[in-house]
């Protein structure tokens, strides 16, 4: 991947999310979860 600098930021982005994520309290991670559904038009 370091031969791909753009992959490579991505690929760090996610990593980072996923552990701040893993912080969370599970109500907030609800919350996010409907509104992230909502932007994107999802019907649930």
């Amino acid at each position: 991947m370091s031969h791909h600098p753009f992959v490579l930021g991505g690929y760090s982005g996610m990593e980072q999310g996923l552990a701040w994520a893993q912080r969370l309290p599970k109500d907030l991670k609800s919350l996010i979860n409907l509104r992230a559904a909502s932007l994107i038009g999802c019907p649930f």
